[in-house]
């Protein structure tokens, strides 16, 4: 439960922080074109959009996450691996979605064009580096890996 909830809080801000961004770099881009409607029926749709398109990503997270947590690497290694293995969901997600609605556009562009969600990603993950530690200290994975050692 406790790796559901770290990786759950992590996509959460981590979709925040890409849409917070979003926001802020159209305002910037905008600002002499703004409109009194900032905060728009669109822009609800778009909020609630973006967390949806993202869950595939929460569940392959999550599904990594459980690989890492199991592994005897250092905690420093498993953090390293779990930024690569976000980024991975992230692009896993993005090729699902291509799949399954236009396999016909797949190309490298596709995949570097979510950059803000990879920044978003990076950044939540670091922000959260403190929790993701706590994972590993004091608990039964440590004390299992003690015992076969």
């Amino acid at each position: 439960m406790k790796l559901f909830k770290h990786v759950f809080y992590s996509w959460v801000l981590a979709v925040s922080l890409t849409l917070a961004g979003l926001f802020v770099y159209d305002v910037a881009v905008h600002l002499p074109n703004l409109s009194s409607e900032l905060f728009c029926f669109d822009s609800v749709i778009l909020l609630f959009g973006a967390y949806v398109v993202a869950i595939p990503s929460l569940f392959i997270g999550l599904l990594f996450l459980q690989f890492i947590y199991f592994t005897q690497y250092s905690v420093f290694e498993k953090f390293l691996l779990w930024c690569v293995s976000g980024i991975a969901a992230i692009v896993l997600n993005i090729l699902f979605a291509l799949l399954i609605f236009a396999p016909g556009i797949i190309e490298m562009d596709m995949i570097l064009i979510p950059w803000p969600a990879y920044m978003g990603l990076i950044l939540s993950i670091s922000l959260r580096y403190n929790y993701f530690f706590q994972l590993f200290t004091n608990s039964a994975c440590n004390e299992v890996i003690k015992n076969n050692s």
